[in-house]
């Protein structure tokens, strides 16, 4: 009955079942996310919290389940318990998570920045109807409430609440609108949408604008605001939306975890004990004034714009296979490998 549950989680994740009780994790293409996403689910499903770090140390589903059975004590509340399934009132504040008390930090210091903006632009061919899409939108917010929350402080401490309409801001321009000004491509206007600074206390955080570029072609761009998203999650939303979209009935699975719950537990999971080790654990570590890099370059100015350039190098097939098997004999990921590279390198 594990192996099954477990069997089941991995097929969702890798989506190419089938797999082997005895497949390496990262032989089959995993990394950190893919064993962030498979942790929740294993706990979901079997009601014992697994850390992502056990699915670096347990890399098989044999091994796996050996830890599960070893870990059974650790059991969470069942997923579908009361106490799991609850939905919280929607008038009430709510704590934020760790990480984002950590992002609401970060826009306390500078309101104006776009930093932390999360944007993907959708081309889609053929004339998807407005209407429809952003009534798929709608249902999407409604499922969320990740996507209709609002933040404020009181006495200094932050909060969140979620409000029971879906909030969204949503834009539609066609080409007519772009025609008075020849020098400024359609990208200017999603540029312009996603770079406008977001009020936690007050905007909706999250935006749609949808552009006509050709009579068959137009373009979806989302943004959302950092403490409300990642890449993991906003893929989920990407994927909700077309399948709420292309559904003739709004009949589509949901969780049965909220979000507040999931917020609930990582707080819990910072209980005193774990929370002291971990602080004088990093106190240890950055203690000491870390030494200045040789390596010519110009003190940030103010304000902080966060700005900066990407270069791109493609490396061969075979080193990148080589790679591969040093990261899977130290039982790491390649970005992590590519990281340490990357370290090794400016500490020369």
């Amino acid at each position: 009955m594990l192996e099954r549950l477990l069997v089941q989680a991995w097929a969702a994740v890798f989506e190419s079942p089938p797999i082997g009780l005895d497949d390496d994790f990262f032989a089959l293409g995993g990394d950190s996310l893919k064993a962030a996403r498979l942790a929740a689910r294993i706990s979901a499903t079997t009601g014992i919290h697994m850390p992502i770090r056990a699915v670096f140390d347990a890399r098989t589903l044999v091994a796996q389940a050996r830890w599960i059975s070893q870990h059974g004590t650790d059991a969470l509340t069942a997923p579908n318990s009361p106490a799991e399934t609850q939905r919280h009132d929607h008038d009430d504040a709510h704590p934020l998570s760790p990480a984002q008390e950590g992002l609401y930090f970060e826009w306390q210091l500078d309101p104006t920045s776009t930093a932390y903006h999360v944007s993907v632009a959708l081309r889609i061919h053929g004339e998807p109807d407005p209407a429809r899409l952003r009534q798929a939108l709608t249902e999407v917010c409604a499922d969320h409430d990740a996507l209709r929350v609002r933040f404020d402080q009181c006495a200094g401490k932050p909060y969140q609440i979620c409000s029971p309409a879906p909030r969204f801001d949503w834009h539609t321009i066609k080409l007519d609108d772009l025609a008075a000004d020849r020098d400024a491509p359609w990208q200017h206007p999603l540029h312009a949408i996603a770079n406008r600074p977001f009020d936690l206390h007050g905007d909706a955080l999250l935006r749609a604008a949808l552009v006509q570029v050709a009579p068959d072609e137009q373009i979806l761009q989302l943004t959302m605001h950092h403490i409300i998203t990642d890449a993991a999650s906003f893929a989920l939303i990407v994927k909700s939306l077309f399948l709420r979209y292309e559904a003739s009935t709004t009949d589509v699975a949901q969780s049965s975890s909220t979000y507040f719950a999931c917020i609930e537990r990582a707080r819990q999971a910072l209980d005193p004990v774990r929370t002291h080790t971990q602080l004088a654990y990093w106190q240890a570590q950055l203690g000491e004034p870390c030494p200045e890099l040789g390596l010519p370059f110009k003190h940030r100015s103010e304000p902080h714009h966060a700005t900066g350039a990407r270069r791109i190098r493609q490396l061969p097939a075979s080193l990148v296979r080589r790679l591969d098997a040093l990261a899977g004999s130290q039982g790491a990921t390649l970005p992590m490998t590519l990281l340490a590279a990357f370290a090794a390198l400016l500490y020369r």
